[in-house]
């Protein structure tokens, strides 16, 4: 009976140790008051699962890989060559190639070795060089996305620049000096009001030498313009564990003087606010805000001297939820027909009389085109569309007739397909030897 009365007690003070460990774990895991020197380790403790999962997910399903859709028709129909920049990873390397979209064949390529890579975190094969820039003699130049790692390559793939000062995601562009503009990242703490998130910069590079020329924090641009309210308020809410209130995804350099801009000029894509800026860097200055019925946009483009296109995700920023418990919901506005997080679109913004055209909405409805993150576009000089749906890694090629392009840019292989990391678009490639 003794023993009975012991074994009993340890069963009942086990689950009571226990259930005080897994309130500490949850009250960490949940954001409540720090437990000092155990506050890592429990939070550590209590991501383990989810470690694991993510680690077995990773194995059948690498990031970089996205589900082949089997209903997806290829077709190319294009009788003009148009000659594609583009990136993929093979074993151990990263090979950026040069191919013509009209039959495939291959220009030119260039290999990035691990070897070259500075991991400050983003693991090598996960880094992909995004829109890589062609030059002259077969160089080119590319960021890997989300590192500190911007090179320029020879046409032998040997480095001849490599700039590791810098956070670099998402696009770079030559400006009229061609030189590089980049989008960059630092996390910036704001010490009177104790907090922190991550802050855009434009970074300026000097494409001969590498150097950084120019770095502008976006926050000191709009404190400077008394525009800070979009830092701290106006939706999209950033979180607690991620703060990224802004999110720049693309600086596009203006090469020409007009009546709504000059040379030097940018045009400042910032996702988390669903906001353009067209800001000189000459005069610290704001010279337009643009906001309107886009949603969590990429990619701006110049298309005339009063037009700029962009490509609307179309992505509400709001939760979806789960009815699970049968709570009511009230609806408040009828949306049956909103396209929001079922359709992209492009659009083009008249800066004359500031006014928004969408383009070939048939054909994207057609297609269901849509990219709930990432996604690029470009106007050829025939008219025609080019459109990248990065998250399904298919490509477009489009115009009021038909689809002259439908394809993915990399090989499917076991039901899964590399998405394409934002390619670049040559017309003709005669400025390179």
């Amino acid at each position: 009976m003794k023993k009975l009365i012991q074994l009993v007690s340890k069963i009942v003070l086990f689950i009571a140790l226990l259930n005080v460990f897994a309130f500490a774990v949850v009250h960490v895991h949940e954001g409540g008051q720090k437990l000092g020197v155990f506050t890592q380790p429990l939070k550590s403790f209590a991501a383990f699962p989810k470690v694991v999962l993510n680690t077995f997910e990773n194995i059948k399903k690498p990031e970089r890989l996205v589900p082949i859709d089997p209903g997806f028709e290829t077709t190319n129909k294009l009788d003009y060559d148009l000659y594609a920049v583009s990136s993929h990873y093979d074993k151990t390397q990263w090979i950026i190639r040069l191919i013509n979209l009209k039959n495939d064949s291959l220009q030119h390529q260039w290999f990035l070795k691990k070897e070259n890579y500075k991991n400050t975190g983003r693991v090598f094969s996960h880094a992909e060089p995004r829109e890589p820039i062609l030059l002259a003699n077969k160089s080119v130049i590319f960021a890997c996305d989300e590192s500190y790692n911007l090179y320029k390559l020879d046409k032998k793939s040997n480095i001849l620049w490599h700039n590791k000062e810098h956070h670099y995601h998402h696009t770079i562009n030559l400006d009229y000096d061609k030189n590089i503009w980049t989008c960059t990242k630092r996390l910036t703490a704001l010490s009177s009001l104790n907090l922190k998130y991550w802050d855009d910069y434009l970074t300026k590079i000097d494409s001969e030498t590498g150097k950084t020329i120019f770095n502008k924090s976006i926050s000191e641009i709009l404190f400077e313009n008394d525009l800070s309210y979009f830092i701290h308020g106006l939706g999209n809410g950033a979180s607690t564990e991620n703060p990224d209130p802004l999110h720049l995804n693309d600086i596009e350099p203006v090469l020409n003087d007009g009546e709504y801009w000059k040379k030097g000029d940018l045009f400042l894509s910032i996702r988390h606010k669903s906001l353009i800026l067209l800001y000189r860097p000459s005069m610290n200055k704001v010279m337009r805000v643009i906001q309107g019925a886009f949603y969590n946009q990429h990619d701006i483009d110049i298309e005339s001297d009063s037009i700029i296109s962009l490509f609307n995700n179309n992505v509400s920023s709001l939760s979806s939820y789960r009815n699970a418990d049968n709570t009511n919901f009230t609806p408040i506005i009828n949306e049956s027909d909103s396209l929001l997080n079922s359709i992209t679109e492009i659009l083009l913004y008249n800066l004359r009389d500031s006014t928004f055209t969408v383009v070939y909405k048939q054909q994207f409805l057609k297609e269901k085109i849509f990219t709930n993150t990432q996604g690029l576009h470009e106007f050829l000089s025939n008219g025609d569309l080019f459109v990248e749906s990065q998250n399904s890694g298919k490509l477009y090629i489009v115009n009021d007739k038909e689809f002259l392009l439908k394809r993915y840019i990399n090989e499917p292989k076991d039901e899964f397909v590399e998405p394409p990391h934002w390619i670049r678009l040559y017309e003709n490639i005669n400025f390179i030897k």
